[in-house]
């Protein structure tokens, strides 16, 4: 539960800075902080998210009893 609330709060961190990047472009100024924010936060929160979603399928799948035919219950 504390993974998908730092995920979360990850991606509203990613959304603001994204947010005030495009506004600093459209105004006419020049990347600041906020395009750093982008950089290296957007690659490991994605590649991370992409990851526990994959591992949690594989434990639930694990976790699900079968019956016959291999089927799942």
């Amino acid at each position: 539960m504390r993974a998908v609330r730092a995920w979360g709060l990850g991606f509203v961190l990613l959304g603001i800075s994204l947010a005030i990047e495009a506004v600093t472009l459209m105004t006419g100024g020049e990347p600041g902080w906020a395009a750093d924010v982008i950089r290296w936060v957007a690659g490991p929160l994605g590649v991370c998210s992409i990851v526990a979603t994959l591992v949690a399928r594989r434990w639930d799948r694990h976790r699900t009893p079968t019956v016959k035919n291999g089927r799942r219950a």
